[in-house]
């Protein structure tokens, strides 16, 4: 079960069928992210400790990612 700030993708909006549908969360603000847009995403490292005090290899939803500065984030090669 997640641990979801609502029951929406944060990515595509879709809703959650339920809160035991399997989904994953944000990496930085914990908002829910669908299996789908999850499988998606890239994972990017973050070089510099972020408000919420993220570092490493992360997966961030779209609202973290822009607000991130771009220099304190870089895209993982190796990771996807």
């Amino acid at each position: 079960m997640c641990n979801c700030l609502n029951n929406t993708c944060a990515e595509c909006g879709s809703p959650a069928l339920s809160m035991q549908e399997s989904g994953y969360t944000c990496d930085n603000c914990s908002r829910y992210i669908c299996n789908s847009c999850w499988e998606k995403l890239h994972t990017v490292h973050v070089k510099q400790p972020t408000k919420s005090g993220i570092t490493g290899f992360v997966k961030l939803c779209k609202n973290c990612r822009t607000r991130m500065d771009s220099a304190s984030v870089t895209p993982n090669p190796f990771i996807g």
